[in-house]
């Protein structure tokens, strides 16, 4: 079986970063989305997605 697909996303928007927080909303529900989405594939998808933050946490 094939190694699976890995893709690492950084979430910035030129000159204004986009924290994470629970009421975000846009491009950053759209990720998290995504990544939802791959886990439930870890044998096809390896997806890490990095948002900026006030302190740092998995």
């Amino acid at each position: 079986m094939p190694e699976p697909l890995s893709v690492a996303v950084f979430i910035c928007l030129e000159c204004i970063c986009l924290e994470w927080q629970p009421h975000a909303g846009g491009h950053v529900k759209c990720w998290e989305r995504f990544a939802e989405a791959a886990s439930h594939y870890p044998d096809r998808v390896d997806l890490t997605v990095y948002f900026l933050g006030a302190k740092r946490q998995t």
